[in-house]
């Protein structure tokens, strides 16, 4: 018998009940009203959560309260269980319900609540009504026959069987007996369904040869089938009189006539919901037909072994629902307690050992075990729930039996009696120590620098705000500066990004010293790092920032390497300069820009001055990230012309960006850009593939070859897949490798000699030339031109501007084409724009003019208009000559 403590332990599980489960709250006059109800008794017995509350009377129509009345009113007095059986009519159909009452007793011992299981046995009571309908169908089909009375008993057992739930071998066993008497000349096999396999696979038969179920035990659920399996899959009886003569499958017919079967019956076996169960197959050693009586027989036990087979089916699944909602309540990982309205521990579910290590001490306040520093917070929220009377959550640490303490997420729910009293209070908790170290784990990887450990840009923009209230309150100055690592990328791209991480470790390490106890350092991205420094003034400031460059004037050891490198500070000033967070951020960017264009290595104060042109150079080279994807760079060409025969012998592929707002940009414009931003190293593999499938389009149009040049950066010599880059380009635009020709300036070759060199060898045995760009700027060494065998020397148009009218430009330019000769080099000059620059050029025996004297850069249409006029001029000459 319960106690009223156990109305917990009824209210927790009492929604996992498949059958209807009532609690009946019990009225001073003896009135019986809706406490509670779990989701099956709202959904069979036709109920809503309105009638939580009301009077059974008020809910129920009056013949069927009137008989709840007084089983309740009987158990009210007994104080002990009823079990009874009710009828009644629910929406216009026949409900049949089995009840359980159990009195709920509280601690004085007077019943103040009843607990009613009602179990639906409307189903079962059609089944036994069919069973007894079969029965009386039983008793008309063998009236007329002589041994009814032994066919009566037989057909009363199997129905017994059923409804004591006997093994269904047995009852298939009665069946077939039962049957085999009916029809002494036959043979009843039963065969069960496997829809998922679409099978019909063998259960029983009492007479039936071993060999010949072999041969039956598994039959295709198929309309090409010609006797069960044709049955199965049409739901309707296949009758093979005589196999012999009506039967198809000639290999299935032989198998058949071998065994000695003649004829056979098959009659699909339906649920009452007509859902196929199986097969029930009568086999003849003779050609047979059914007469009318024999049709019925057949019906009849078929019926049978339907009702058989689907109540198994129930019963299984009956077995398998209550076993997984045992393992449900038996296993459950989550904690329930109970507690009073003191706090007291009144109950607690065995998952309080596994998470605890300990058994519950009950009778304790919950707050016995709670951390020291959580139990203040724990009950203000106790209180609040005792004072709302609705449920809430809280988190709090809890005492392990080691010692220690577990984080907990508790739901506490407090359970009212009928005055609207607390009665007692439910908790649903759980250990989320692993939740919480998961989202310790997110939350850094969200708000810190993976490779630094530094707080990043999502850190930043959260505390940046908490910075300044606490500089307004203490009426102080902000310092916000942006530091970008010089030349980072070059690093990179030339010692390999894993020697760019180290780097930039030591660089956070410094960073974190620097700033230790007066502000704040985060990594934006790459090699950019924003600092907050509090309470500052100018001279501060101005000290700060000696400290800070001092930091990067000491070299770094990096995987047994000394590097130095520099940094480029801008610094905003709060509130001078703004209020804003993203202005003062966006100032200090623009102010590290200004400090770039001042040489790097140095800091800069923002100034509204420079703040329109470091802004547009900011707006390029977000634009330039995306110039290749959305197609807006061109090349243009610039022939170079023979001086002897006048025809164009190469062309320069120079590149344009074309911006779809700002117009023709000029590469002067964009590309030092590039440069400092590393977009160099992707434009210039774009200007590559793209020159060389345009030399490969002018050769398959036959028109005559010409070298295609095309420029590279120091940045891009510096790629370790330089060489195998540029070859794959060749053979991809199968291009004779003599076709490209590489133009690289005398700085780079002197600042790179050791680095470039391996790259310029190996592509000069590829068949790659190369041309030494804007020769005699530099510091112009004939060691360099002997070790790197270059091809071509281009004298700088500096030179060439001056000829005719400076001595000493046209002594140069003569120099540079005997040393060029002496050397057996080719030998171009740049810049050629007028008729006496040609002539003296001529005289000279320079090889190549390139300049608006004969052309301008142009687009690769118009290039192909001067190469066919070209071919024309070409071949009209050597009609002359014939």
């Amino acid at each position: 018998m319960f106690q009223i403590e156990d109305q917990t332990e009824i209210d927790t599980l009492f929604n996992g009940f498949l059958d209807m489960m009532f609690l009946m709250k019990i009225d001073a006059d003896n009135q019986f009203r809706y406490a509670a109800a779990n989701d099956a008794a709202l959904k069979y017995a036709g109920l809503t959560r309105d009638a939580i509350g009301k009077r059974m009377q008020d809910v129920l129509n009056e013949e069927l309260a009137s008989k709840l009345q007084n089983f309740y009113e009987k158990t009210l007095h007994s104080k002990q269980p009823v079990h009874f059986q009710t009828e009644s009519e629910n929406n216009g159909k026949l409900q049949v319900a089995e009840t359980y009452i159990t009195p709920i007793l509280n601690k004085h011992g007077e019943c103040t609540f009843l607990l009613a299981a009602v179990k639906d046995l409307t189903e079962a009571k059609i089944i036994a009504a069919k069973l007894e309908e079969t029965e009386e169908q039983y008793r008309l089909l063998y009236a007329e026959q002589k041994n009814v009375e032994s066919q009566l008993i037989g057909q009363k057992l199997i129905l017994e069987m059923i409804a004591k739930g006997s093994n269904l071998q047995d009852v298939f066993r009665a069946i077939s007996l039962n049957f085999e008497a009916a029809m002494p000349r036959s043979q009843v096999c039963i065969h069960l369904a496997n829809e998922r396999d679409q099978k019909l696979e063998y259960a029983f038969s009492s007479r039936l040869p071993e060999i010949f179920i072999q041969e039956i035990h598994q039959i295709e659920i198929s309309p090409v089938e010609e006797s069960c399996g044709r049955a199965a899959y049409s739901y309707t009886p296949v009758i093979l009189k005589d196999i012999a003569n009506e039967m198809k499958n000639n290999k299935k017919k032989k198998m058949a006539l071998k065994h000695g079967v003649k004829a056979c019956w098959s009659h699909p076996i339906l649920s009452s919901s007509n859902q196929l169960l199986g097969i029930l197959a009568v086999y003849f050693k003779h050609p047979a037909s059914p007469d009318e009586n024999e049709w019925r027989t057949m019906e009849a036990f078929t019926h049978l072994a339907g009702l058989a087979i689907e109540q198994k089916q129930k019963e299984e699944a009956l077995r398998k629902s209550e076993a997984k909602f045992r393992a449900m309540t038996e296993n459950i990982t989550d904690l329930i307690v109970t507690l009073d309205t003191a706090g007291k521990v009144k109950y607690t579910s065995p998952s309080y050992r596994h998470i605890f290590g300990i058994e519950a001490n009950l009778g304790n306040s919950f707050l016995t075990y709670t951390h020291p520093d959580d139990i203040d917070f724990v009950s203000k929220m106790f209180s609040k729930l005792l004072r709302d009377k609705k449920p809430l959550e809280v988190q709090f640490r809890y005492m392990h039996q080691n010692g220690g303490y577990i984080p907990i997420e508790a739901r506490a729910m407090p359970v009212l009696k009928e005055s609207g009293e607390i009665e007692n209070i439910v908790v649903i908790a759980r250990d989320i120590t692993k939740r919480n170290k998961h989202e310790e784990v997110i939350k850094r990887m969200a708000y810190y620098d993976q490779l630094t450990g530094l707080p990043n840009r999502r850190s930043f923009s959260e505390e940046f705000e908490s910075f300044l209230s606490k500089a307004d309150e203490n009426n102080q100055q902000l310092g916000i500066l942006f530091l970008d690592i010089d030349r980072f990328k070059f690093i990179n791209d030339s010692l390999g990004h894993t020697f760019g991480d180290l780097v930039l470790k030591e660089v956070s390490l410094r960073l974190k010293k620097f700033t230790k106890g007066c502000g704040r350092i985060y990594r934006m991205s790459g090699d950019e790092f924003t600092i907050i420094l509090e309470n500052i003034n100018l001279s501060k400031m101005n000290e700060s920032m000696s400290q800070l460059l001092n930091l990067f004037s000491e070299p770094l050891y990096i995987m047994e390497e000394m590097i130095r490198i520099t940094a480029s500070i801008g610094v905003s000033v709060y509130p001078c300069d703004s209020g804003d967070p993203n202005v003062l951020l966006r100032n200090a960017d623009l102010a590290m820009y200004r400090a770039k264009e001042n040489g790097k290595n140095t800091y800069q104060y923002y100034q509204s001055g420079f703040n329109s042109n470091s802004y547009e150079r900011l707006l390029m080279e977000n634009e330039l990230h995306n110039a290749i994807e959305n197609n807006e760079l061109i090349l243009h060409y610039q022939p170079r012309y023979s001086i002897k025969k006048e025809r164009i012998l190469a062309v320069e592929a120079l590149i344009r960006w074309n911006h779809p707002r700002w117009g023709m940009i000029s590469p002067g414009e964009f590309i030092p850009l590039a440069e400092e931003t590393g977009l160099i190293t992707k434009i210039g593999a774009w200007v590559m593939e793209t020159a060389c499938m345009q030399t490969k389009e002018w050769i398959d149009k036959g028109y005559p070859n010409v070298k295609m040049a095309v420029n590279l950066s120091a940045r891009q010599f510096l790629q370790r897949d330089l060489v195998t880059f540029i070859q794959s380009v060749i053979e991809k635009t199968e291009i004779p490798p003599q076709l490209l020709e590489l133009e690289i300036t005398e700085s780079t070759l002197m600042k790179y000699e050791e680095t470039i060199f391996f790259t310029i060898d190996l592509l000069k045995e590829m068949g790659v030339q190369f041309a030494l760009d804007d020769f005699g700027t530099g510091y112009s060494s004939l060691g360099y031109l002997k070790k790197f065998r270059i091809d071509t020397l281009k004298i700088d148009q500096s030179f060439v501007r001056g000829i005719g009218t400076e001595t000493d430009d046209s002594a140069i330019a003569t120099a540079i084409i005997t040393l060029a000769h002496s050397l057996k080099m080719n030998v171009v000059a740049e810049g050629v724009e007028t008729e006496q620059q040609y002539q003296y050029l001529k005289e000279q025996k320079c090889n190549e003019i390139q300049g608006f004297y004969k052309c301008r850069p142009m687009d690769a249409s118009n290039i192909e208009v001067l190469l066919s006029n070209q071919m024309k001029n070409n071949m009209n000459k050597q009609i002359v000559l014939k």
